[in-house]
């Protein structure tokens, strides 16, 4: 029996020391404060990290074609990230109607489009993924910031 165990804990190397799939790629993904995807799912190793924006992830890091680390460009709260001019505006609205403090960066990075997999992502403080899309219309960038902000049915 110890000469199993033993096999199957060196299968996993020093997995003690290298679970970059716990370590980066913890999912919040069904919170109630992130707004999931239906039948989207992030994956479930915990020794090998895939870097993804299904929401409740951890936004991939990337360095821009400035040298800069796209982390440095997040606000202290949350953060609008867009792509290829996508029109934020609702979500802008909503954010502002709300007291939602809410930084907009603006990526011209073609590089990056099969990276973060839409043109406009909303990032949390704690750099989660809690909404990305293509595009989005006033009622639905309200339903966006009422679910990261946790307003219950009582608080609308």
């Amino acid at each position: 029996m110890r000469a199993e165990v033993g096999r199957r804990i060196a299968e996993y190397g020093n997995a003690e020391n290298e679970c970059r799939g716990i370590e980066f790629g913890y999912s919040y993904e069904n919170s109630p404060v992130i707004c999931s995807e239906p039948n989207v799912h992030a994956g479930t190793d915990f020794i090998a990290y895939q870097p993804t924006t299904i929401p409740g992830c951890r936004l991939p890091s990337t360095f821009l074609r400035d040298g800069s680390a796209l982390f440095d460009r997040l606000g202290p709260w949350f953060t609008l990230m867009t792509f290829n001019n996508a029109d934020p505006s609702p979500l802008r609205s909503a954010a502002q109607k709300h007291r939602m403090p809410l930084a907009h960066v603006i990526l011209d990075e073609p590089d990056f489009e099969p990276i973060y997999e839409a043109k406009m992502l909303l990032v949390r403080p704690d750099q989660h993924v809690c909404w990305r899309g293509n595009s989005l219309d006033e009622r639905f960038a309200e339903e966006i910031v009422q679910t990261v902000l946790g307003f219950t049915e009582a608080q609308k």
